[in-house]
């Protein structure tokens, strides 16, 4: 069974070039595959870039569409019956490519299949990598829905699903996972595809940046914010930080303490996934969850462009 790998493309000038070379260095003697990236209209150097890569299938994209629609249009191209979606910022490594090989007669005998795993840190990560990223550092990988930067599926899958929800800016991998489940299809968790994410945040303003984009989807509409525990959270921390430094201009100590310690109960309550021992790491992630909090209530202040 050959390989189809397709990866969407937006302003990646940083990661490209290396993403495409490993995966070229670590698959050629090992499987037949082919490579399709997928130009979302970048406006950096990326164009140039993919230019000069030999043996890539350049798809280019003048008007910038969402990424669900851009990996759509990649799979859409593809010759082979294995499809592999994954960032234009990650690094695959060699228990990724390994497993791609031992997977393939699973996969063409059980073709309802998508797997792939949670991404790791980047190959040099920061502490709030190392804190929050860290697959290590969960109780489970028992999730519902694979990340679509690191996700391996069949034809089969794309064909009965229609691939992505090309309206969602961002969740896109939640639907198209659930949608997957609701047909049959198998969601099967594989820590060997084990691959890098280059792109997390390394501080803590990019951080917070990254989780209002990410919270889009949960607040695109009343009904997607009812249904997500993660935005109605984030809203109640959010009036109670507000609330919290009102009642430390005009009111008293007592209520400022009250309010402080609500915020922190909900936070806490909230390390349920987490699986560490150090004291240090706790107060670390305690932080992380309160920005993690505060940055998707941001997601109301994006206008609701690609």
């Amino acid at each position: 069974m050959s390989l189809s790998i397709v990866i969407p493309i937006y302003n990646e000038e940083k990661y490209i070039s290396e993403t495409i070379a490993v995966i070229t260095a670590l698959l050629e003697s090992l499987i037949e595959f082919e490579i399709i990236a997928v130009n979302n209209a970048s406006s950096d150097n990326t164009a140039d870039l993919l230019a000069d890569i030999k043996n890539i299938k350049l798809l280019t994209l003048n008007e910038k569409v969402t990424v669900a629609k851009a990996r759509n249009i990649g799979w859409r191209e593809a010759k082979y019956n294995l499809v592999a979606f994954i960032d234009g910022d990650m690094i695959i490594t060699h228990e990724w490519s390994n497993e791609i090989v031992k997977m393939t007669s699973y996969l063409e005998a059980n073709s309802l299949t998508v797997t792939g795993c949670k991404c790791h840190p980047s190959r040099t990560p920061s502490w709030i990598e190392n804190v929050w990223f860290t697959n290590e550092n969960y109780r489970n990988n028992k999730e519902k829905y694979i990340n679509s930067g690191n996700l391996i599926t069949t034809r089969s899958v794309m064909d009965i699903t229609e691939g992505f929800d090309e309206r969602l800016i961002t969740g896109e991998d939640v639907d198209f996972c659930g949608r997957a489940r609701a047909l049959n299809a198998t969601l099967e968790i594989n820590k060997n595809f084990k691959i890098h994410h280059e792109g997390y945040p390394k501080t803590l303003k990019g951080f917070v940046k990254r989780e209002r984009w990410h919270g889009v989807g949960d607040v695109s509409s009343l009904g997607h914010f009812i249904k997500s525990k993660v935005a109605i959270l984030s809203m109640v921390v959010l009036t109670l930080l507000i609330a919290t430094i009102t009642s430390m201009i005009f009111s008293s100590k007592l209520s400022t303490l009250l309010l402080l310690s609500l915020i922190f109960i909900i936070i806490v309550s909230a390390h349920y996934k987490f699986n560490v021992q150090n004291k240090v790491m706790w107060l670390q992630i305690y932080f992380l969850q309160f920005l993690y909090f505060f940055g998707r209530s941001l997601s109301i202040t994006i206008r609701r462009n690609i």
